[in-house]
């Protein structure tokens, strides 16, 4: 009854099947065998186990064989290694190969399992390929947002410098339109030359960068002596709880807490003082930092969008900025292996949520 069993299953198996002896003889080979190699179950019978690898191998999988009859267990080849099978057209292809004891046989026969993945590793090398020239295509594009973002500032300065020679000469002579027309030009080149800044800022980020041991406390700290003039002006009111020492790149962290802690107190409710509270914790492979504030908040249908590069909640006119600065943040989170989320309810404060890989 055993004997019927272990014939059926050997035969239907979805996978190749050869029955070898200690000294690599096929015993027996399936369906699936068959197929895969291209042999008659005769033609194979009797032959040594080599006879299906490339001549060139057979030396190098014959002491792999030989060692593992010596003491044999149940184990999987092919994951950490090459192993090539070959078929009767001569074509080679990568396999996988499960080897284990025959159970209930003392005459020293072995059972390989054998999978064909050269299909895999093919699919393997051209998401690679495919990922190195994507890499390579984001490289070229960052390159280039940086060459033209940095040629785009000298033809800005001229034209603010033109227009503030003209306001200092020209100004009494100029009728009404011609002066807001001046205005809107001035208050332009102010925005391009803002969003110029800010696109060398981003690209800038993660280039070439050092990681070391960075103590937030300390990185903190410079965050709100840059900070002091706006706290200051606002009183706004920043404090944190026990904050860790991690290992990352510190010029982005420092550019990341300002970013966020400067857009908590710039979308502050008018005549309320902004409260920010920083803290972190400890989870399995990142610390989960917090900063939670009382300012406007954001709706839901915007949450996600807002990381989004040049993405712009409110006008101008209620609110200054370029759309780059949470996009930045995202970019940093992301260089360290984490996440960036916000947690909101409109009219009643945010809450950004982000990781940092400890690895």
């Amino acid at each position: 009854m055993k004997e019927e069993i272990f014939k059926t299953i050997f035969e239907f198996n979805p996978d190749p099947i050869i029955v070898f002896n200690a000294i690599g003889e096929i015993v027996l080979i399936n369906q699936q065998g068959k197929i895969l190699f291209g042999y008659k179950e005769a033609e194979l019978k009797g032959k040594r186990i080599d006879f299906l690898m490339p001549a060139e191998l057979v030396p190098i999988q014959s002491a792999m064989r030989f060692n593992y009859v010596q003491m044999p267990d149940h184990r999987t080849m092919g994951r950490d290694f090459e192993i090539l099978a070959k078929d009767k057209e001569g074509r080679k292809f990568h396999v996988e190969i499960a080897l284990s004891p025959l159970p209930n046989h003392n005459d020293g026969l072995f059972i390989a399992s054998i999978r064909d993945i050269s299909v895999r590793e093919e699919t393997h090398r051209n998401l690679e390929n495919r990922n190195s020239k994507l890499q390579q295509r984001i490289k070229e594009i960052e390159n280039n947002t940086f060459l033209a973002s940095h040629e785009l500032q000298e033809p800005i300065r001229t034209i603010k410098s033109l227009s503030n020679l003209l306001e200092d000469n020209q100004i009494n002579k100029l009728d009404a339109q011609s002066k807001t027309c001046l205005r809107f030009l001035n208050e332009s080149s102010h925005r391009m030359n803002l969003l110029v800044k800010g696109l060398l800022d981003y690209n800038r980020t993660g280039i070439n960068p050092v990681a070391n041991e960075i103590e937030i406390p300390k990185v903190l700290d410079e965050v709100k002596e840059d900070l002091n003039f706006l706290v200051e002006e606002t009183g706004a009111n920043i404090i944190s709880d026990r904050l860790p020492q991690i290992y990352g790149f510190e010029t982005e962290i420092r550019a990341l807490l300002q970013n966020l802690i400067s857009n908590s107190i710039k979308f502050r409710k008018k005549e309320t003082s902004p409260r920010i509270r920083i803290s972190a914790n400890k989870e399995t492979h990142h610390w989960h930092f917090t900063i939670k504030d009382n300012g406007i908040g954001i709706p839901d249908r915007y949450q996600d969008k807002i990381f989004e590069m040049f993405y712009r909640l409110h006008p101008r006119s209620q609110y200054d900025g370029c759309g780059i600065g949470l996009a930045k943040c995202k970019k940093v989170v992301e260089l360290h292996n984490g996440r960036i989320w916000v947690d909101s309810l409109e009219g009643h404060g945010s809450t950004f949520h982000f990781t940092i890989s400890k690895n």
